[in-house]
């Protein structure tokens, strides 16, 4: 009698795992197509960028539907073992045809790539990927910059569902992760009202990937940024002030609307903000007297910083500032490698008018820093092709 409640016990037990061994095989079938799996459907988008195979691959996806979303989300989650590394290591010892099987089978090492394909294969599926969402976010912050950018693509494809998600990225901590947000909601929602604040926001971004692909972005959806641009900078927070000049230059608005707000900064400001006053000043060419002596007298800064964006700035108005180039030659003789780059490269930016400028700019061919005698070659190749223009 004592034995049959463990006989009992191993018959539920025997059951449970054939069961659970049918719902397996069963579960596997739901996720194959013509006998091979979803996994595997996906391995070939990923070794079959075009061609035949991958339109087999796209077609067995798109048949598959929402049933090959499970399997793609666990592979989402792939990481590489600490088992793995010996294994690949081992496997160098073998035959070839030994080593091609072993790593066929195992796949070693290739967890970065499970995720990849996975992630392409719900690029395919689009709409019908979106249970994934959750997982796919863990994509845009990966180490890796193509799972990153895979990612955020995968999600655009996913559609409306998907842009809470997209929204959260481009206010991400990380700028890797901004970056992404941004560029793909201004490459491809060119018609959605709700991207535009987004995309004028990451203009002043203090990253500067991230604000030069915003800045392409304003053109690409025909955005206005003045007026968020003149909020900025009448703001009290130094820091969007900042932010908003060193947009001006990739945005470049017509200068009368921001000029004004521009000189008050130059003339009111020490610091970052001056500096950012001057050097937007430069970039938008403002040619206005009182502009130019304001770049001008910041030549004789106590800040080297300072010194350095004035003497950039001044030769983005040279036909304004020729008088300038004494002191500038005075630059290329500085202890400071940088100011004797910004002004070698300066002068170079004057072409004819530096003329004079030749002997002391081949003395910086010689010079100590890389940087500088590189700028001194290309200062002298300006010079004299402006030279013998017609």
């Amino acid at each position: 009698m004592k034995r049959r409640p463990l006989l009992i016990s191993i018959a539920l037990v025997v059951l449970f795992c054939a069961g659970l061994l049918l719902y397996q095989q069963r579960q596997r079938a739901w996720e194959s197509y013509l006998g091979k799996h979803t996994g595997d459907w996906a391995w070939e988008l990923l070794a079959n960028p075009e061609g035949s195979n991958r339109e087999a691959a796209v077609f067995a996806l798109r048949s598959l539907g929402s049933n090959a979303v499970p399997p793609l989300r666990r592979m989402l989650h792939t990481r590489d073992k600490p088992y793995e590394k010996p294994i690949l290591e081992a496997a160098r010892a073998l035959p070839p045809e030994q080593r091609r099987s072993v790593l066929k089978q195992l796949r070693p090492g290739s967890a970065q790539a499970t995720r990849l394909s996975a992630i392409k294969a719900l690029t395919i599926l689009g709409p019908v990927a979106a249970p994934a969402i959750p997982d796919l976010t863990l994509g845009l912050d990966d180490p890796s910059g193509q799972i990153r950018w895979d990612t955020a693509r995968a999600l655009v494809a996913i559609g409306d569902a998907a842009n809470p998600t997209l929204v959260a990225a481009a206010s991400s901590t990380n700028p890797a992760v901004r970056h992404v947000a941004v560029f793909v909601l201004t490459d491809s929602q060119t018609n959605a009202a709700w991207v535009a604040p987004i995309v004028l926001r990451a203009v002043l971004d203090s990253d500067d990937h991230v604000r030069a692909t915003a800045i392409h972005g304003v053109g690409r959806l025909g955005l206005d940024p003045v007026p968020m641009l003149k909020d900025a900078l009448e703001s009290a927070d130094s820091t969007n002030r900042v932010a908003a000049m060193r947009a001006l230059a990739g945005l470049r608005p017509p200068t009368q609307l921001v000029l004004t707000n521009l000189m008050a900064i130059a003339t009111n400001s020490t610091g970052e903000l001056y500096r950012s006053a001057i050097e937007a000043l430069g970039a938008l060419r403002v040619s206005r007297s009182n502009a130019v002596d304001i770049m001008i007298a910041a030549l004789d800064s106590a800040d080297s910083a300072t010194r350095v964006t004035a003497i950039k700035a001044v030769s983005e108005v040279s036909w304004k500032a020729v008088a300038t180039l004494p002191r500038l030659e005075e630059f290329t003789r500085s202890a400071n490698p940088a100011e004797r780059e910004a002004a070698v490269a300066a002068l170079g930016r004057f072409g004819g008018r530096a003329s004079n400028s030749l002997p002391v700019l081949e003395l910086r061919l010689e010079d100590d820093s890389p940087t500088v005698r590189s700028a001194a070659t290309n200062a002298l190749a300006q010079i004299k092709a402006a030279n013998v223009l017609p």
